[in-house]
């Protein structure tokens, strides 16, 4: 038995050893290098054309489905239109797979990251399908019958939410507005909702007067069903593996400390997955329960009220280098907003939600205090404090991490020294941008349509010039405002739309509801529908607007609008801008065909163009042979469409720019030219 016992303590006193965790996290940080940077190996091709699985996940949104299909591995399936999918069904698509891009515009959050962190590697849009059998196992059952309970309910988003960590149900309005104030991760299923969960558990359990350790022993294995039946969200896993170990370190007397068992959880989550990091919810919740434990003696409290302050300061604390780096802003009130919303959801709605879930007696009080927590959110959306930071190079942020934990160590000691240094970065990096000597010219890929930014150097001044196709304010909201503040813009001083076609005024709406613009200028012509409904908001808001200018002066540079006459047609009544960076001449061509561009030559004396967008898309009507021949482009912008269906950029066209070389954001994704010291630095997304 002494021979057994004594390989076993010192088993022990190895894993309890801080040199021997430091040691393990280093070799799973290795690994997970290594793998992420390795090929990813998968059953399929880009030439499959049809897989079999079963769905085991259904998102449902206004027009579409979004299904998850587990086949040899699992694929994301979008499907148009509103399909009674269940749970477990076996179905077979046909549609061609392909792998997430990459991003297509710089900066922003990496989705084919994200779902390499969920193990999907393909999406396909299905052309059509069938179903072939629904023989659903007993999970599958239950899972559709809890699912078609819930849609039975009131308000039944907040019970996917809270219950099986569904959001596709909350409208982009009301996601918009829960981040906006800071409360996503009340709303993402997390330690505290499983807290609660299991608070109620025991509860019960002790109503029923069974022993404690037999509590114990139910609730993990009901907790082990419910962590399965919401889908396995990272930081469920995170909570439930920490109860669990947690557990078996008492039962056995094995007297690891949290922080131990903390890190041995992390070490193994990331073994089991080493695309986690990329995962925002991994990231969230594993840095906030790290610090919770490690500085829980600062945030223990008689005072709830207290707990839960400090425990919200300490979560926007820790998490400002994630949120800078990933949204490049800060609500310095979310900090105000989770002391009320935390204990709102906390001690009403998340409790009502489940009693109601059993006693449905009590649905109308829960229907009565969501609709005050909804009001609640889009009322605090109306007031913010958001600070907008450029993002800079990701060891950056790690530095400002390791000043966090340093300051939180220094004020354990009352040494606040550190904290001064992380207050001096914070407020020097605020200000990077007035010291960035760069000028920016940034082709935004917004599929078939146009979008350019002009970023003067040190914060000087910025324009867009279009604003893409229409897409109900989607792609300005999820695209183009992030990109102008992970570049530190904090508003644009002009904002031109060449003309009043779709794909170039867009979502002009959408940007000016959502981010300060100065001045808007207008092409010449009349007013079609579209920008008479942009001047009527343009007018409630009290930015001033003009039409048909001749020219126009910014941070120490001209741009010049090669206006010739008239045409009464949109395309031809393009705003065509001419303006020099640095000894960089740029041309943009709007959609002007080859009338304007004649007449452009004739007035105007053009030659030697650094930088030319292309006109129209490439489309036959533009860039004329003669055109490209006199400005003598070097290089070539075409903002297209990926498989577009007009067939752009034409043939003709790119055989008149053979000398030139030639971009295209459906290949290439945006394009960034960077000026710097008269020196030209260029950039794409993809290839």
């Amino acid at each position: 038995m002494e021979l057994v016992k004594r390989p076993l303590i010192e088993l022990k006193t190895i894993l309890q050893s801080n040199y021997f965790i430091a040691v393990i996290l280093l070799f799973t940080i290795i690994f997970c290098f290594i793998k992420i940077n390795s090929p990813i190996k998968s059953h399929y091709s880009s030439k499959t054309n049809s897989i079999t699985g079963i769905v085991t996940n259904i998102k449902i949104y206004d027009d579409y489905l979004v299904v998850t299909v587990k086949a040899k591995e699992n694929i994301l399936v979008y499907v148009d239109g509103q399909v009674n999918f269940k749970l477990g069904v076996t179905i077979k698509v046909f549609g061609n797979l392909e792998t997430f891009e990459d991003n297509r515009i710089f900066n922003l959050y990496n989705y084919k990251n994200y779902y390499l962190s969920k193990k999907i590697i393909w999406k396909m849009n299905a052309d059509s399908y069938e179903v072939i059998s629904y023989n659903p196992s007993i999970y599958y059952k239950i899972k559709n019958n809890i699912i078609n309970y819930i849609n039975s309910k009131q308000n039944s988003k907040y019970y996917l939410a809270f219950i099986l960590g569904d959001q596709s149900k909350f409208s982009n309005e009301l996601k918009d507005a829960i981040s906006n104030i800071g409360i996503s991760h009340i709303f993402a299923l997390s330690g505290m909702h499983l807290g609660l969960f299991t608070t109620f558990i025991l509860m019960f359990l002790k109503k029923l007067k069974i022993k404690r350790d037999s509590q114990m022993f139910i609730l993990i294995i009901i907790l082990f069903f419910y962590v399965i039946f919401t889908s396995l969200s990272v930081s469920i896993i995170r909570a439930y593996l920490f109860l669990l170990i947690f557990n078996l370190n008492k039962i056995f007397n094995l007297r690891f400390s949290k922080l131990k068992l903390y890190f041995y959880i992390l070490i193994g989550v990331l073994l089991y997955n080493p695309w986690y990091i990329y995962n925002l919810g991994f990231l969230y919740s594993f840095l906030i329960c790290f610090y919770l434990l490690k500085y829980k003696d600062i945030i223990n409290s008689k005072n709830k009220f207290s707990s839960i302050f400090k425990i919200s300061l300490l979560a926007f604390f820790v998490s400002i280098p994630i949120n800078l780096y990933y949204f490049f802003e800060l609500n310095l009130l979310s900090v105000f907003f989770n002391l009320i919303f935390v204990p709102l959801i906390t001690f009403i709605i998340f409790p009502l939600i489940l009693i109601s879930f059993i006693l449905p007696i009590f649905e109308p009080i829960t229907l009565f205090f969501t609709n005050i927590l909804e009001e609640l959110i889009f009322f605090c959306n109306n007031f913010n404090l958001n600070i907008i930071f450029m993002r800079i190079n990701i060891y950056f942020y790690i530095f400002i991490e390791f000043l966090i934990y340093c300051s939180l160590e220094g004020i354990k000691r009352s040494n606040y020294y550190y904290l001064l240094i992380f207050l001096f970065s914070i407020s020097f990096y605020y200000f990077y941008p007035n010291l960035d000597n760069r000028n920016i010219i940034t082709f935004i890929d917004v599929g078939q349509g146009d979008s350019t930014l002009i970023k003067y150097r040190n914060n000087l001044g910025n324009i867009l010039i279009d604003t893409g196709v229409s897409n109900n304010g989607v792609r300005v909201n999820n695209e183009i405002i992030p990109y102008l503040k992970s570049l530190g813009i904090k508003k644009l001083n002009y904002l031109i739309l060449t003309h009043g076609d779709s794909d170039h005024l867009g979502d002009a709406l959408y940007l000016v509801n959502e981010f300060k613009v100065d001045k808007v200028i207008f092409n010449i012509g009349e007013f079609n529908e579209s920008e008479l409904e942009l001047i009527k908001v343009l007018k409630q808001k009290n930015i001033s607007y003009y039409q048909n200018i001749k020219e126009l002066n910014i941070a120490s540079n001209k741009l010049y609008f090669l206006n010739t006459k008239d045409y009464n047609d949109e395309n031809e009544n393009s705003s065509v801008i001419y303006t020099k960076i640095d000894n960089v001449k740029l041309l943009l061509m709007g959609d002007a065909g080859v009338k304007k561009e004649e007449d452009i030559l004739n007035v105007y004396n053009l030659n030697n163009i650094d930088i030319l967008k292309v006109g129209h898309h490439g489309s036959k009507t533009s860039s004329s042979i003669n055109f490209i021949n006199e400005i003598n482009p070097v290089y070539g912008i075409i903002s297209v469409g990926v498989n577009n269906l007009y067939g752009h950029p034409n043939n003709e066209v790119l055989n008149n720019l053979e000398k030139v070389v030639v971009y295209r954001t459906d290949y290439n994704g945006s394009v960034m030219f960077e000026i710097e010291k008269d020196k030209l630095n260029i950039y794409t997304c993809l290839q």
